[in-house]
């Protein structure tokens, strides 16, 4: 029996995490019936799913512009707003700020006949552009049009996009040093999060006013404020303006020693993303200025290095405020600096010159250790989508080792299977999750002695019994993690504890060295996403 369009796209979205290959399948069959009845809106929801199947983003963009391009004269609740809305996010990503624009102005056009709460998510998004190039005076426009539309339903989905839209006004206040309106703005967010017990948008209120305070050079409390909630921000994007902005009211009011540490941890962050936003800039200013008033020539010339490379990158990825991001030192004077401070070294004593050997030892280092690090990401990156990837996780059986009439000798075939037996009821029971279980606990369920035991452990499972039970245990609670959206929000003592295992710290180094990641890292990346509009 042909399947309709609704069974073949449910299909794709049931399969789209687990089996991306059976997701695909029953996306082309999407496609295909489609083509086959020249349905338009069926071609524009065809090439969508493959967008959102397809992991490269060159090819998400090649077949939304396929769907685009079928639907533009669809007269449509979403399309092709949706879809254009789909293709802006993936340039806005990019940093592709102009053809993102173009294409969030474009899906408002389409959006503004028939679907008011598309049209306003378009619009959020077209003002975080216009903030992002600098023209606040629309961005303030756009976010107080939506702040009044959001308003009448900020009780729906926890206020995301009404709590989005008062901290993007809040950005915008604070950046063009209207402070009236910017502490309006983060008191309404700081007593509405409270009322409901939202801490992290409470947290990012609250350094916002950090931030509007110390703009209007209201240093202490500007300190207090954001020294208050640093820990609670966890985006890298994030906690480099928290620091910077830490940073500048302590380095403002003559607490420069204890500024560094803060305007190194942005420079950090710069170098494990190699991505820093504009306002961050002067971070690396306050740096060099610092180590120029000690005499500190190295530090001086390390900082204005890094940031001759990062007003290189803020020159391709925000080419539109280049001309307002430079300020003490532009670009001739930092140039300048620089091989002033390199000559300075050069003709000094021979010690200076090992310095400089040091220093270029030191950027070197540095280079290899961010391969090497990048490397890393996209290593733990692969292993994370392995295992919420349940076909590929699945460990093969080896039926060698199981077929093999050499083995265990000493011990009697019909033992064996008995044994056998016994451990597969223990692990579908989940037996192995009681805490500090041993090697006798189970050898009294499998009705067989510890000996016997371990060895037909070691042999068909080819691991000791503490692995064995450990690897039971990961195997569990990755498996509860992907399914379960409420054990994603528990602790990690707490995940440990579900587990079987006696403490955090036991737990952690069982699922690195079976899967290579931390369960931190991939708990973060579990719970990573964007909220989406979806098509009933």
């Amino acid at each position: 029996m042909k399947k309709k369009y609704s069974e073949l796209s449910s299909i794709v979205r049931e399969n789209i995490d687990d089996d991306k290959q059976k997701a695909l399948i029953y996306a082309k069959a999407y496609l295909a019936k489609a083509k086959k009845e020249n349905n338009q809106l069926g071609l524009g929801t065809g090439y969508r799913l493959h967008a959102n199947i397809i992991k490269d983003e060159n090819l998400k963009i090649s077949y939304l512009d396929s769907a685009i391009n079928t639907t533009l004269s669809v007269d449509n609740k979403f399309y092709p707003a949706l879809l254009l809305l789909y293709r802006g996010g993936i340039y806005y990503d990019q940093k592709k700020f102009k053809a993102s624009l173009q294409d969030y102005l474009l899906a408002n056009t389409y959006a503004k006949k028939n679907n008011e709460e598309l049209y306003y998510t378009i619009k959020f998004n077209v003002g975080i552009i216009k903030r992002q190039i600098g023209n606040y005076k629309e961005a303030e426009d756009i976010f107080n049009e939506c702040l009044e539309y959001e308003s009448k339903y900020k009780d729906f989905d926890k206020g995301d996009m009404y709590f989005s839209t008062l901290f993007q006004l809040s950005n915008v206040y604070y950046e063009t040093k209207q402070f009236l309106k910017a502490t309006e703005i983060n008191s309404r967010g700081i007593i509405e999060t409270l009322e409901r017990e939202d801490s992290s948008r409470y947290y990012h209120f609250v350094v916002n006013e950090g931030i509007n305070l110390t703009n209007q050079k209201k240093y202490s409390e500007a300190i207090d404020s954001i020294y208050k909630a640093k820990d609670y921000i966890e985006s890298k994007d994030d906690l480099a303006v928290v620091y910077h902005y830490l940073g500048t009211a302590l380095y403002e009011s003559n607490q420069k020693h204890q500024s560094i540490p803060y305007f190194q941890k942005v420079d950090s962050i710069f170098l494990e993303t190699r991505d820093l936003l504009p306002s961050c800039r002067s971070s690396y200013e306050k740096l060099i200025n610092y180590f120029k008033e000690i005499k500190d020539p190295k530090n001086q010339l390390v900082y204005t290095t890094r940031l001759l490379q990062l007003d290189s990158i803020l020159n391709d990825d925000y080419k539109y405020l280049v001309k307002n991001l430079y300020k003490e030192y532009d670009f001739p004077e930092l140039m300048s600096d620089h091989k002033k401070l390199i000559s300075e070294l050069e003709n000094s004593s021979e010690k200076r010159k090992y310095w400089i050997i040091f220093l270029v030892l030191i950027v070197l280092i540095s280079m290899i250790l961010l391969s090497y690090y990048s490397k890393q990401k996209k290593k733990y990156k692969e292993r994370f989508e392995l295992l919420v990837d349940k076909q590929k996780f699945q460990p093969k059986e080896d039926n060698s080792i199981k077929n093999s009439s050499k083995v265990l000798e000493e011990i009697d075939e019909e033992i064996i299977n008995q044994v056998l037996h016994e451990l597969e009821n223990f692990e579908k029971s989940h037996s192995f999750l009681r805490n500090q279980i041993t090697l006798n606990d189970v050898a009294k369920l499998a009705n067989t002695n510890t000996k016997y035991l371990s060895k037909i452990i070691n042999h068909y499972h080819q691991k000791n019994f503490n692995t064995y039970i450990n690897n039971l245990r990961i195997d569990y609670i990755i498996e509860r993690l992907n399914t379960d959206k409420n054990f994603r929000k528990y602790t990690i003592n707490a995940i440990a504890e579900e587990g079987g295992f006696t403490n955090a710290l036991s737990f952690s180094r069982a699922f690195a060295k079976k899967t290579g990641i931390k369960p931190s890292y991939f708990l973060k990346e579990l719970n990573k996403g964007k909220n989406n509009i979806s098509i009933p």
